[in-house]
């Protein structure tokens, strides 16, 4: 029997208990994979937490992405997979788990040159920087061009640095942890720096920075707006600071004090942009993701997922504590396969 990591009510990650449940039968259009390796995404602690809405009804298996090898394939599904092939997955939920069937268009062939953990934590941080960069942001990177990405040290940002840099951009850094300036370092960011040390104003002048990729919120959020140029672009992806859980009511508060709020007529008059996009709102509107393009770009540049740790299945709490101390680096990966 197949086992997952189950989320039957919100609370903190000593809820996450891994338990067998019983395998469905695959319908026409679906696929069956067994998998080897599952993406550990900031999403899934606010989906634990009962802040993320881009979820199923409780209870559900967690998990956004994963590697793995298919079992079974419906009779209706996509001929271009194989039994025995081995994908990557990005589905809404189910990749806490040794096994998932999903439908074929949540299948994707895996990038040749990466090993399987390598795979499995490459989609949802590749594909939300490689968009934010390269489709919405694609004017603003490039030689002569200056951006900020904010949590440079993850999963997506460590994605973002290599994409932007191949580019030929300037790059700043920002991080929480001076223990995180070395991997930065490594991948040849231009200017790092520690915004729990100082705000952002206190490294960059007001009207320097071309683009900030942005996905810690609070005041973070409010200093990266005021340093970009006229016509400069703030893209948000995420709020990695935000601090609400359903178990304590007394946290709210401070939550709606640190999401970012936006002064539209401000905005207006010093003439900047702000946006923000989801990767799986965007996926179900029916947007084709630029899968080919992504591939063929991290291959012709030989750019690769910085795996920072792997937890075993049973440890998905543990995994979620770890990237919530803020100490983790790099894409976090749960091993699902013995």
């Amino acid at each position: 029997m197949p086992s997952g990591v189950f989320l039957k009510r919100s609370g903190s990650s000593k809820i996450l208990k891994i338990e067998e449940y019983k395998s469905e039968t695959l319908k026409k259009d679906e696929i069956r994979v067994k998998l080897h390796y599952a993406g550990v995404n900031y999403a899934d602690i606010l989906a634990r937490k009962g802040i993320y809405k881009w979820t199923p009804k409780k209870p559900y298996v967690l998990g956004f992405e994963g590697s793995g090898e298919i079992l079974e394939i419906g009779e209706e599904a996509d001929n271009r997979f194989k039994i025995g092939q081995n994908v990557i997955i990005g589905s809404q939920y189910g990749c806490y788990s040794t096994e998932i069937i999903t439908k074929e268009n949540q299948v994707f062939p895996i990038v040749p040159q990466y090993s399987m953990q390598e795979n499995g934590g490459f989609l949802a941080t590749w594909i939300t920087a490689f968009i934010g960069l390269c489709v919405i942001g694609r004017q603003y990177v490039g030689k002569n061009k200056k951006i900020l990405i904010n949590s440079a040290a993850g999963g997506v940002g460590t994605s973002a640095v290599q994409i932007a840099k191949e580019l030929g951009t300037e790059v700043v850094g920002a991080v929480g942890n001076d223990k995180k300036f070395g991997i930065l370092e490594e991948l040849g960011v231009d200017q790092v720096i520690n915004y729990q040390k100082q705000p952002l104003a206190k490294y960059l002048p007001r009207d320097s920075i071309d683009f900030c990729l942005e996905s810690v919120g609070g005041k973070v959020f409010s200093d990266s707006v005021k340093v970009l140029k006229p016509l400069g672009m703030l893209l948000t992806i995420g709020i990695s600071s935000i601090d609400f859980s359903i178990w304590r009511p007394l946290s709210w508060l401070k939550t709606y004090r640190t999401l970012p709020r936006v002064n539209v007529l401000k905005m207006i008059s010093e003439n900047k942009i702000i946006g923000g996009f989801h990767i799986g709102r965007l996926m179900d509107s029916g947007y084709k993701v630029p899968w080919n393009e992504l591939v063929d770009f991290v291959t012709k540049h030989n750019l690769r997922p910085k795996i920072g740790k792997i937890f075993q299945l049973k440890d998905a709490g543990i995994a979620h504590d770890f990237i919530e101390s803020r100490e983790s680096i790099g894409k976090i990966l749960l091993k699902c396969i013995e």
